[in-house]
């Protein structure tokens, strides 16, 4: 499971384009030669999907072999999560969830002003995507399921090794 990039973009009130406000990313798994035609591709993704996307609205699309999980702010602001497919869909949204409410917080009207794509840091973005690197440490309920999982398999080998047990008493 992994959260492999995290993009905010803003639609321009004026000019109605899409400008990327904030990105993080988490590319080891990615060939140093191809990190930067990826993050291309990411950002393609983004600015093709922004204005078609309904305000306050949840989406996951595939796109190359990854899950993309979008949240739409009611206002222009979308919040992009690119995972593995393994990664849990309700874990992704709560960390979008938290982005938003940051990002909103921490800039203001300030991005009603973007004409250009920029790179703005928050610390505590950024604190978040490293911290949902593994969904087990932010959410209570993966990890309780994660533990119900390694029960279930340590019991089913008790059970095959009792009844192994039988048919030797037998």
């Amino acid at each position: 499971m992994k959260l492999i990039a995290l993009l905010i973009a803003v639609e321009s009130p004026s000019t109605h384009e899409v400008h990327m406000m904030l990105r993080e990313y988490e590319l080891s798994d990615v060939s140093f030669m191809m990190r930067n035609t990826y993050k291309d591709s990411l950002k393609f993704v983004v600015r093709e999907s922004m204005k078609g996307l309904g305000k306050g609205t949840r989406h996951a699309v595939e796109h190359q072999g990854t899950l993309c999980h979008i949240q739409r702010h009611t206002q222009p602001i979308a919040a992009y999560a690119f995972v593995d497919k393994e990664y849990p869909p309700r874990v992704v949204y709560a960390f979008l969830n938290q982005v938003l409410q940051i990002f909103i917080e921490k800039t203001g009207e300030a991005w009603k002003q973007t004409k250009d794509d920029s790179n703005i840091t928050i610390p505590e973005i950024k604190k978040l995507f490293d911290d949902f690197q593994n969904p087990a440490k932010v959410d209570k309920l993966f990890l309780a399921q994660e533990k119900i999982d390694e029960t279930k398999v340590i019991l089913h080998d008790n059970i095959k090794k009792l009844l192994e047990r039988q048919g030797d008493l037998d």
